[in-house]
């Protein structure tokens, strides 16, 4: 049986945000791409511990992490997705034995430049000092077997309406991702009562990482895709570097088909066995 009171709600929060100021002033240093990856990995516990928390709490009275984190966040998500993205272009010429598109990976160093610039005036109006004070003055009251069914029930829901889309575009499938992954970062409190509540796969941890592994996979493809768009193909004056660009996006192109398609697979099968599981009080029963 899960019980938190007040003081360990408080204890649990300042460790997070301990460890996510040590991953945003390592990551201020150089705008590294593990050690943004480490400050967003943190981030995306912490939030997901928040949004346990605030389970059945009023809206005016629930904690948030502030605006300014969270452009940040985004800021240096960017910084991330354009460092990873060279690294893939870099990986694709390799792969096809051709010359590295220069006028190309010029604009994306611009870019990630420009970015950096931008998150660096950001870090300065942040105070983790401010974000420490809100935290302590937060009166949250006990996480107990109750809050826990119903925030469980409250992602069952999601998943449920997610998972019987009629088509998972590629939104849904990173909403999917998304509400995962709250499972899995609150796996700690809520583990014991997924059971009831989703498919059998989804109840195993390691299943779990795997398969929202796999959709990030997808979803950084969605992003690689995204940076050989119009916006940034139509600046290369180089018709040969042009057409070696739209080949690369041709090739992620064939590969976000193929793992859709497993994704899919993966989905019509947990689907299936949903179907044969009904809404009772909240949670899915086996049905008789």
């Amino acid at each position: 049986m899960i019980c938190l009171k007040s003081s360990d709600i408080i204890n649990v929060f300042n460790k997070r945000v301990e460890k996510l100021k040590t991953h945003y002033n390592k990551l201020l240093e150089e705008f590294e791409i593990e050690d943004i990856h480490g400050f967003r990995i943190e981030i995306k516990k912490l939030r997901a511990f928040i949004r346990l928390i605030n389970t059945n709490i009023p809206k005016e009275e629930k904690i948030k992490i502030g605006e300014k984190i969270k452009s940040f966040y985004n800021t240096v998500g960017t910084i991330r997705n354009l460092q990873l993205h060279q690294l893939r272009v870099n990986s694709l010429c390799n792969e096809m034995l051709v010359e590295k598109p220069l006028q190309y990976m010029q604009l994306l160093h611009n870019e990630e430049n420009k970015q950096k610039n931008k998150a660096g005036r950001m870090a300065d109006k942040i105070s983790f000092k401010h974000f420490w004070k809100k935290i302590n003055h937060f009166t949250p009251g006990k996480l107990n077997t109750e809050l826990v069914k119903i925030f469980v029930t409250q992602k069952q829901q999601s998943l449920f309406d997610l998972i019987f889309m009629v088509e998972y575009s590629d939104k849904a499938l990173h909403e999917i991702r998304k509400v995962l992954k709250d499972l899995m970062y609150n796996w700690k409190y809520i583990s014991s009562y997924l059971p009831a509540a989703l498919p059998v796969y989804f109840t195993n941890k390691k299943n779990l990482n795997v398969f929202t592994s796999k959709l990030g996979e997808f979803h950084d493809l969605c992003i690689a895709l995204y940076f050989f768009n119009t916006v940034y193909i139509e600046k290369i004056a180089d018709e040969k570097e042009k057409k070696l660009l739209l080949s690369m996006m041709l090739k992620l192109e064939r590969m976000k088909g193929m793992m859709r398609e497993e994704i899919n697979t993966l989905l019509t099968y947990f689907k299936q066995e949903m179907e044969r599981k009904d809404i009772r009080q909240g949670l899915y029963v086996r049905m008789e």
